[in-house]
């Protein structure tokens, strides 16, 4: 086995040239003057309990006043997020959660001075579900002279999903428009059910069969 005095004569002026490198790039880095930069970060919401929602109202980006030298900071470029688990939560109710290094993606050598807002305020709410009506939203006349005289959807009714204070107010869909000004029959048309709300969601998804009657 070749002992300490042999490893460390092996390749010396590769280590001695790899060593001054890393000096002089430290040197270059810790000397560089500090700088302080307000930065845009995203809102990460993670581990939601099953059974819950978050409340749309919720913040989804914050400002971070950080610090660190020049050579630091350019590694900002990559997009900071603040990141939120909620798996201690299962139960609807307000949170809040103060905005510290410890919940953000900071580069090594930056610092959190501040954030705007400095607290996240939640609102975790139920879930609900419910079957809701869906009408077929038909515009145009029928070449001809003609008009439509029934449309009927398949399936009638779908079931949406999402926090319980929107949930309730939905009764009923509509499809995208069908154009009937360049149909002269009676025909079938696939189309999507459109939601009201973008908090809001389809169970088993929106697509629907419309069967339009021209007479």
């Amino acid at each position: 086995m070749a002992s300490l005095k042999e490893i460390l004569r092996t390749d010396l002026g590769a280590k001695l040239l790899a060593l001054a490198v890393a000096l002089i790039v430290w040197m270059s880095v810790s000397l560089e003057p500090r700088m302080e930069a307000a930065v845009e970060a995203g809102v990460r919401y993670l581990n939601v309990s099953p059974g819950l929602e978050l409340n749309p109202d919720q913040a989804d980006r914050v400002t971070l006043i950080v610090d660190g030298s020049r050579g630091h900071m350019r590694q900002l470029s990559g997009g900071l997020a603040v990141e939120i688990d909620l798996s201690q939560w299962n139960e609807p109710g307000e949170r809040t959660f103060e905005i510290a290094d410890s919940r953000l993606n900071l580069p090594e050598g930056v610092r959190l001075i501040r954030a705007v807002p400095s607290q996240l305020r939640l609102f975790l709410e139920a879930s609900a579900e419910r079957e809701v009506t869906v009408f077929a939203n038909l515009v145009g006349s029928p070449l001809a002279g003609r008009a439509s005289a029934a449309a009927t959807v398949t399936p009638a009714k779908l079931r949406i999903a999402g926090p319980a204070t929107r949930v309730r107010f939905v009764e009923s869909v509509t499809t995208d428009p069908i154009d009937l000004s360049q149909v002269s029959e009676s025909g079938n048309f696939q189309t999507t059910a459109q939601l009201p709300n973008p908090y809001l969601r389809f169970v088993d998804g929106p697509s629907v069969k419309v069967h339009v009657v021209i007479e």
